[in-house]
């Protein structure tokens, strides 16, 4: 085998066993073996670990094993005895408390994105998502399975508060929206977006418009922002008349709608649009390029959970025009989200 051959082989085998790695995050996520060394805040051994959390030694030494090579945890033995505790990385975004914590993501990976992939041929072959094998016939649609349960809205919320919480930044920042005091957050969830919104731009009044079962999850939660300058509005996006404002925001809306239906909505949103005004699309741009992995892999699985997917930046721009937006502008942050933003002109 040649020295080209062994690096391809180790490469696909590297891709074949990713799916281990996730598995082990999320179970140790589950399982809590990064906030037991975050709230014991002293190295523990793998017995500690395990008579704290109820395992078995064993099966606890091999997650253990996995993390160290990982560089997630470091070791040290005293009197024969290895004692394990994390580094920055595991304390910054494994442990549940942590202010740029991925645990719901893992968690909305593990119970919904993972469960649907157990599905990919039949998905493939049918050219469907397969949100229904796992929330059953009535909840085929992306939104009915994200609010089939007061668990699995839970774990959607938290999993977009996440998002937010750690990419929202970026976006809110991606151009300057001060102009902007009147905002409509179309399918704003909780208004987890819409605080880091407000913490840049504290003179601006937000709108969360959003379907009545996400709404009402939120609040039933307890993970809706209480924000007096944060308004939540219940209405179908299809059915019901868009609230008149300035600024329109559709994060992590398109992509789970088919082409049809988002011609539609942006349309709608264009109607409602005060003059001058703007929306601001958040997605993850399809990209040719050695970095196109990552979206790739999103696009993939928005097919398997939704009738939508990712797009290009030609796309995104033919989608805001026919809409009747103008001056299309697309920032790639380089992050996770990129930001598009098209005008309506005064008239």
């Amino acid at each position: 085998m040649t020295s080209q051959e062994t690096l391809t082989y180790r490469e696909l085998f590297k891709y074949m066993d990713g799916f281990l790695i996730s598995k082990a995050l999320f179970t140790a996520s589950e399982l809590g073996v990064f906030d037991l060394l975050q709230e014991m805040n002293a190295p523990l051994s793998a017995n500690e670990i395990s008579q704290k959390l109820n395992t078995s030694r064993h099966g606890i030494q091999r997650l253990l094993n996995i993390f160290e090579s990982m560089q997630l945890l470091m070791s040290e033995k005293k009197s024969d005895t290895v004692y394990y505790h994390m580094n920055q990385t595991a304390r910054k975004f494994l442990t549940k408390n942590s202010k740029e914590t991925l645990v719901p993501w893992m968690k909305f990976y593990s119970h919904v994105v993972y469960a649907c992939a157990h599905y990919s041929v039949p998905a493939v072959r049918e050219g469907k998502p397969m949100t229904e094998k796992i929330f059953g016939d009535l909840n085929s649609e992306y939104f009915d399975a994200m609010y089939s349960s007061t668990e699995q809205t839970t774990i959607y919320l938290e999993f977009l508060n996440c998002a937010w919480n750690i990419f929202g930044d970026d976006v809110v920042t991606a151009f300057d929206l001060s102009s902007f005091k009147n905002i409509c957050d179309i399918g704003g969830g909780s208004g987890a977006l819409a605080t880091k919104i407000i913490s840049v731009y504290p003179e601006s009044r937000i709108t969360i418009f959003d379907l009545p079962k996400m709404i009402q999850g939120a609040k039933q939660c307890n993970l809706h922002v209480k924000d007096p300058r944060i308004y939540f509005q219940e209405g179908d996006f299809f059915q019901d008349p868009i609230p008149s404002a300035d600024l329109y925001i559709l994060a992590r809306v398109i992509h789970v709608l088919p082409k049809e239906k988002c011609t539609e909505l942006l349309r709608k949103v264009y109607e409602a649009c005060n003059p001058g005004g703007a929306v601001l699309l958040v997605e993850c741009i399809l990209k040719e390029s050695i970095d196109a992995l990552l979206v790739n892999l999103l696009n993939f699985i928005m097919f398997l959970i939704s009738k939508g997917g990712e797009h290009t930046e030609e796309e995104m721009t033919i989608l805001l025009e026919n809409a009747g937006f103008q001056d299309v502008e697309i920032k790639i942050t380089g992050t996770y989200f990129d930001v598009m933003i098209g005008r309506k002109a005064f008239k």
